[in-house]
């Protein structure tokens, strides 16, 4: 096709079948910068005739000459011209993945109105280039696409160009265009090229322009974001939120909320907010609350709130019948897009009841990760194990300051979670039943309050241990408390008295034990005493506190060591360690060597564990026959009979094996094996 026929179609364009537009699209590929002469022609028709071909053919070439005729001086083409760049501009958005999403022509005859003065600025026109939103999604294109990919970078090219003349148009629709084809993509990869020394010279003109000219363009496009009827421009607001200048408009944007598909857009995005900048910049977003609509009455149309029940606000959070609706990645950004806002605690929780009934397990965690206080309870008793253990973890008051004045209201509720069909929630209701705080701190959470009381009110809890000492109840626990706080030492008379005494074994054995941190004669000749007690625990706990207070500084009692034939393999194992630390390495190592092998499996489980420690810590530099006592480990672990020994023993070698991995690299960097 000639050059002078194909500007003679193009200045006659509304005498062209629209059945040749395609036709014509393909033949002049490439040769319609032809058309400059005719867009500006004196004709006003013909220069409208240039604009209506430019939006039917989406020309690149014929969009650089569509931006320049926004200045034309009849309205009526400067009108046209700009229909025609937001045409081109929606045809180049309908091929993104978002595009497909936004232009589903079954969502879009209410939310794309291209041709409305609400949304343009401008009055409308009946330009047969303006086809509805459904011939511009891809599927409504099969027949000759108006806009070929390869035209793209000419469109974009042309308007860059617009935009930088907003000035002297002062046309919003271009602004709408740029905000459509200004994703992530089209900036990251443009921050790319030019890192690359790459070029699209299209892509590149309109992200130079978004991002260094501040201009009244830029003003007029943060308007154009918090007030767009479009879907995309909540999108667009997730995407820069975190860039200056565009920070406070996007997060007005994001706070007023929009229609089921924005909300789907934008949580379908939510990760985003991954990035901190973004992260800082949402959570001044605020959901809030108001009292609920009554449902209507059948008597009048009146709508009262209910002053007992709230709903959240229109904002960032869609309402419970939007969160059903939206997308797995949708919903899952909507319980992720909790976490990040700001909310006080009323407004979390019913944000996150939308999610109680979900479908999406995912979605249910997120949100209960969300949530602190009572408001877990109900996410408690899901059907999911995983929900259900995280909110009773999260519930629980193990280290609460709080917990010996809410536990008590609060203990039924957890007797009913004991029941849970989860294993794993009624193993933690149980433990934490177990766990309800005591005086004298013979639970864990005992014993975390009793250390606060202690830095409190330290007199109040020396007098309750007193208390408790002459009480045979108590004795036990209140034993274990003063060692946890480290206050044996203050209570020594008694404690002597106790391990000399010929009551309870275990009160014994535990009074023995805290002797270690009793640095008298007394608790020394008490703890020797004990060598020769009836029960074994006691023994144990007397080898054990005379070796704590050997390495103190104190003389080694020789009748410690001659307990390393002790019946009991616990006093005998205690003996040996004993042993290993002290002159005669040598035969204690074959002691343990004997203890490995003994035909008794109560004593070669106990010398695993010996075994394990003296190898697998800093004992191994001076055993003797360090490797055959490795090797008898290995051997235990994978052919013992007795599956406690096999255990232990596995365990000790790995802890052998993590120990000599530790000094193989120490030596590796120069230090000493």
């Amino acid at each position: 096709m000639a050059d002078q026929a194909l500007e003679a179609l193009i200045r006659h364009w509304d005498r062209v079948p629209p059945d040749l537009v395609p036709l014509i699209a393909s033949a002049g590929r490439g040769r319609f910068g032809v058309a400059a002469d005719a867009s500006t022609d004196p004709d006003a028709s013909v220069r409208a005739n240039v604009v209506a071909a430019a939006g039917e053919l989406g020309e690149g070439a014929l969009a650089r000459l569509v931006g320049t005729m926004l200045t034309d001086q009849d309205p009526r083409v400067s009108a046209a011209a700009e229909h025609a760049l937001v045409h081109m501009a929606l045809a180049q958005f309908a091929r993104t993945r978002t595009g497909e999403a936004c232009l589903d022509p079954r969502l879009t005859d209410q939310l794309w109105r291209v041709r409305e003065a609400a949304e343009f600025g401008f009055s409308g026109s009946s330009a047969r280039f303006l086809p509805g939103a459904s011939s511009l999604h891809p599927q409504g294109q099969a027949s000759g696409s108006s806009t070929a990919p390869q035209s793209g970078d000419g469109i974009v090219d042309g308007i860059a160009l617009a935009c930088e003349a907003f000035e002297r148009h002062r046309r919003r629709g271009v602004l709408l265009c740029a905000m459509m084809l200004l994703d992530r993509e089209r900036l990251a990869s443009a921050s790319a090229r030019a890192g690359a020394g790459g070029r699209e010279p299209g892509a590149d003109r309109l992200v130079s322009w978004f991002a260094h000219a501040a201009t009244d363009a830029h003003s007029a496009l943060r308007t154009v974001i918090r007030a767009s009827a479009l879907p995309v421009a909540g999108l667009r607001a997730m995407e820069w939120i975190g860039v200056e200048p565009w920070t406070r408009a996007c997060r007005q944007r994001l706070a007023q909320g929009g229609n089921a598909l924005e909300h789907e857009l934008v949580l379908a995005s939510a990760h985003l907010a991954l990035r901190p900048r973004r992260a800082r910049a949402l959570s001044s977003i605020e959901l809030k609350s108001r009292p609920a609509l009554r449902a209507e009455s059948p008597t009048t149309d009146a709508e009262p709130r209910s002053p007992g029940r709230r709903e959240l606000e229109k904002g960032i959070f869609p309402e419970v019948s939007i969160v059903h609706s939206l997308s797995i990645d949708a919903a899952r950004g909507a319980a992720r897009i909790m976490g990040v806002v700001k909310a006080a605690a009323p407004e979390r929780e019913l944000a996150a009841r939308a999610f109680l009934d979900h479908g999406d397990v995912v979605s249910r965690h997120a949100a209960m990760r969300a949530l602190a206080g009572v408001g877990l309870r109900d996410w408690a008793f899901d059907l999911n194990p995983q929900v259900s253990a995280g909110a009773a973890i999260r519930l629980s008051r193990a280290d609460n300051p709080r917990a010996a004045e809410a536990d008590d209201a609060d203990t039924q509720w957890w007797e009913h979670l004991a029941r849970s069909p989860h294993e794993r929630t009624r193993f933690l209701a149980q433990e934490e039943l177990a766990n309800r705080p005591d005086a004298l701190g013979a639970t864990l959470r005992g014993r975390l309050l009793a250390a606060r009381r202690m830095a409190r009110a330290p007199g109040e809890v020396l007098e309750a241990i007193n208390a408790a000492l002459t009480e045979g109840a108590t004795q036990r626990p209140a034993l274990m408390l003063a060692r946890t706080l480290g206050v044996t030492p203050q209570f020594q008379g008694r404690i002597v008295e106790l391990a000399q005494g010929d009551g309870d074994a275990k009160v014994v054995a535990t009074a023995i034990a805290a002797l270690a941190d009793v640095p008298t004669p007394a608790a020394s000749e008490a703890a020797l005493a004990a060598l020769d007690h009836a029960d074994a625990r006691v023994r144990a706990n007397a080898v054990e506190t005379l070796a704590r207070k050997a390495r103190l500084g104190e003389p080694l009692p020789a009748q410690v060591i001659e307990h390393k034939t002790d019946p009991h393999h616990r006093v005998r194992a205690n003996c040996l360690r004993v042993g290993l630390a002290g002159p005669e390495v040598q035969a204690a190592a074959a002691d343990l060597a004997a203890m490995l092998r003994d035909d008794r499996a109560e004593h070669r489980l106990a010398g695993a564990w010996l075994a394990s420690r003296a190898l697998g810590g800093r004992l191994r530099s001076t055993l003797p026959d360090a490797k055959q006592l490795a090797g008898r480990l290995v051997e235990l672990a994978s052919d013992d009979a007795d599956p406690r020994v096999r255990r232990r023993a596995f365990v000790g070698a790995s802890r052998v094996m993590r120990g000599l991995r530790a000094a193989w690299q120490h030596a590796g960097t120069g230090g000493e094996r």
